[in-house]
């Protein structure tokens, strides 16, 4: 751009560039409506009529132009990370990749779903649970001997109609897990398990969509997609009907929309920083910056984390550290954009509205949960409050129903936190992520089984231990994954280190507790994602996480300069406009027909021949893991030395 324009392209009126709002020359017109507008802070000394005695130096505000606060606001969006949405094509590949990914998960999670015909580990809880529930809308107490065997030969008379059962899981995960018995019977493995095998079909999915937001390629999506279904833990837990497996997808898929809240309040930031009031150096005039009340991908996230809520109270930890991983990336987006007062705006403009969308909405959706059991006075502890004594009531002014649900919660916490009985199969936080202690879900040995598999005898085994391949190298994109989030600060690494944090973290607190090594079936999707970014660290193939194309002194340069016709006054500023294309600004103009447009600035570099090697081996090694395990995933009748074969550690037997 120019300093002199001699065919009066500088005029505002000839301007594509001229501005809109005020810049005051006295205190007295704070809030005036006239004055040409400059998007710089060169407003004092610019010009060639800077050193007259005349010249007035403006008050710092400025309002862009609108095709230059466009350009700002893509710049802004840049600086954010804000790649809003995936071009066409990009998007078609993805969705392809999640049907391949989706498909192998259906396979190894529905085929042959009936076997086995048995109520296997805790079972004997979630599925007499959902049964009872949907026959009579409450838990009822199983009495008498044999209760499973008369169960899965059809006999329900031990089944309680008018006594509540003392269950320690809030009931949305059995009324789910209902409707596969409504629809495939009562009596069968399908009926029993197709809930949570429809649940981990979906994770599996929702995982690729997941990947692409943070990686934006539909090659390392598919990667993950197809780990994620060859993993022995989801599948076992997919092909059992406990709660878990529903857990891990709520909690998963609140973590989707806690990105997608992320994209949409920052694009909200920087278009309401761009196209408002701004100081001179392009900061916002706002020292907290802009406000944003809206955040109805934030309210969807308190809705799925409070059905997480309503099935295992463990995903409460998941609302808190998504919670202030909402806080954290909303008071770092004010920072970008140059709000002063950064902290405080993360806490006022962008912590308390999370927190308004979050936590009511979560409260309110794991209440919803228990619309039955208040519905229903034969359910446990229901009618607790109008025999208890006056000095046990939790709140002497609250209805009857709400106090007695104060009770069963307070007795819930007792026993979840004081549950110790030693167990076999009991390991510790710490023991997950290598698969130290997997947990043996189902077992027919020898002589339960017919003859045919040689002098070992056959046997049917279920284990819930996970694709070493994946849990093992999972370690390796880890470290990865926490040395690029403090070196790099690359907000795709917090946000799955977040997932550890909600999912894991947690129960290392837990060391005097009985707690099984397949509570981390929730944690498994960030497993695969940090494998996933390490393999992309790697053959760097990541991308970028944000970008800074312009500098704001370089946005426009402005003059002062008399207007003959525009009755603004001999000092008016206005923007300076060349004939010739704008450099800084090319980036942002449609490109010619006859040039191939630049890749978008998040668009994943290309990967090379090494890089498809890599992927290609590594999951061909998670390929051939899981072919060699899947016979004990599924309990498939195998010889007793094959399955000897496969217990590696004596802690895996």
């Amino acid at each position: 751009m120019s300093n002199s324009n001699p065919t009066g392209a500088d005029h505002p009126e000839n301007s594509d560039a001229a501005a809109h709002a005020n810049l005051s020359e006295s205190p007295g017109n704070g809030d005036g409506d006239s004055g040409a507008a400059t998007p710089t802070g060169l407003v004092a000394q610019s010009g060639p009529d800077a050193g007259n005695t005349e010249h007035r130096v403006l008050t710092e505000m400025v309002t862009l132009s609108e095709p230059r606060a466009a350009a700002w606001e893509e710049e802004l969006r840049g600086r954010l990370g804000v790649i809003g949405r995936l071009p066409r094509t990009l998007t078609i590949r993805g969705w392809i990749a999640a049907a391949i990914a989706g498909l192998i998960a259906f396979v190894t999670r529905f085929w042959n779903l009936n076997h086995p015909h048995a109520l296997v580990f805790d079972e004997t809880y979630y599925v007499k649970g959902a049964f009872s529930l949907q026959r009579q809308g409450f838990e009822g107490v199983w009495d008498g001997d044999n209760v499973n065997d008369l169960f899965l030969q059809g006999d329900y008379s031990p089944l309680s109609a008018v006594e509540g059962d003392y269950v320690v899981h809030p009931p949305l995960g059995k009324w789910l897990m209902a409707i596969g018995q409504m629809l495939f019977g009562e009596d069968t493995g399908m009926g029993w398990r197709f809930t949570t095998a429809f649940f981990g079909v979906a994770s599996v999915m929702l995982l690729v969509y997941i990947a692409m937001r943070l990686f934006r390629s539909p090659f390392l999506a598919g990667f993950a997609g197809v780990a994620m279904a060859l993993d022995g833990m989801g599948i076992t837990l997919a092909r059992t009907g406990i709660l878990d497996g529903i857990l891990a997808f709520f909690t998963l898929a609140g973590f989707a929309t806690l990105l997608l809240d992320r994209d949409d309040a920052r694009a909200k930031l920087a278009h309401r920083t761009a196209h408002g009031r701004l100081r001179p150096n392009g900061t916002p005039t706002d020292t907290w910056g802009a406000r944003i009340w809206s955040r109805p991908w934030m309210m969807a996230t308190g809705l799925l984390l409070g059905m997480a809520c309503g099935v295992k109270w463990s995903g409460i930890y998941a609302v808190a550290v998504f919670g202030l991983i909402a806080f954290a990336w909303g008071a770092s987006a004010r920072k970008v954009v140059g709000a002063k007062l950064w902290f405080g705006a993360g806490v006022f403009r962008e912590g308390i509205p999370a927190f308004i969308s979050l936590v009511p909405v979560a409260f309110l959706t794991y209440i919803a949960a228990w619309i039955p059991w208040f519905a229903n006075t034969n359910g446990y502890n229901r009618q607790w409050a109008q025999s208890a004594p006056a000095a046990e009531i939790p709140i002497s002014w609250a209805p009857d129903a709400v106090n007695s649900l104060l009770h069963y919660h307070g007795s819930m916490w007792t026993f979840h936190n004081s549950l110790s009985k030693p167990h076999d199969y009991q390991s510790q936080a710490w023991d997950w992520l290598i698969q130290a202690r997997p947990v043996s879900f189902f077992w027919n040995g020898a002589s339960e089984n017919p003859p045919g598999c040689g002098e070992s005898g056959c046997v049917q085994a279920i284990t819930s231990v996970g694709n070493p391949v994946i849990w093992w190298l999972g370690i390796v994109g880890l470290g990865i994954l926490i040395w690029n989030a403090v070196r790099n600060r690359d907000w795709r690494a917090w946000a799955i280190l977040g997932g550890y944090m909600a999912l894991w973290m947690p129960w290392l607190g837990y060391t005097g507790r009985t707690i099984f090594q397949f509570y981390a079936v929730a944690v498994l999707p960030f497993v695969v994602l940090a494998l996933t970014y390490g393999l992309a660290y790697l053959t760097r193939t990541l991308g970028r996480p944000r970008i800074q194309r312009l500098v704001w002194e370089d946005l426009e340069r402005v003059t002062d300069s008399a207007r003959s016709d525009g009755g603004r006054g001999e000092n008016a500023v206005v923007v300076e406009k060349n004939d010739e294309p704008d450099p800084l600004f090319a980036r942002f103009a449609p490109a010619p027909e006859h040039t191939k447009p630049a890749a978008p600035w998040w668009y994943p570099p290309a990967t090379d021949r090494a890089g498809y090697v890599a992927v290609g081996a590594l999951t061909a090694m998670i390929v051939a893991a899981a072919i060699f395990w899947m016979p004990l995933w599924w309990g498939s009748t195998v010889s007793h030395s094959y399955w000897n074969l496969h217990m590696w550690f004596q802690s895996w037997i």
